[in-house]
């Protein structure tokens, strides 16, 4: 597979191949699932790193910092505002997700929530 993957999928991805069906929370994506949008986020020398869509984004929580073509997409130089826009606001629901869901204790469902 020549795609984007990150270790946040290996739990959704394990759940999918062991056929589980029941609900969860993730920050990633079954690598199974060729509908899904593949993505990987980290953190690099203070900075949100975001791969996604044949783009690499660096933002540093008020400014991008960086944003360009990634090698493995072969043919991207020029980006328009309102792609980069798009994938900003992207990694920003992710991050304010998982923040609120770590600050309020919401990284698991539970059984009374069901």
């Amino acid at each position: 597979m020549d795609d984007i993957a990150q270790q946040a999928d290996i739990m959704p991805s394990v759940l999918s191949f062991l056929g589980v069906d029941a609900s969860y929370i993730a920050f990633g994506n079954d690598l199974f699932d060729s509908t899904a949008g593949r993505f990987a986020i980290n953190r690099l020398d203070g900075t949100w790193q975001l791969l996604k869509a044949g783009w690499s984004m660096q933002y540093d929580g008020k400014d991008i910092v960086s944003f360009k073509p990634m090698e493995l997409y072969h043919g991207k130089t020029e980006h328009r505002p309102d792609e980069q826009n798009e994938i900003l606001d992207f990694l920003k629901a992710y991050i304010q997700q998982y923040n609120n869901r770590l600050l309020n204790n919401e990284l698991v469902i539970r059984e009374d929530d069901e």
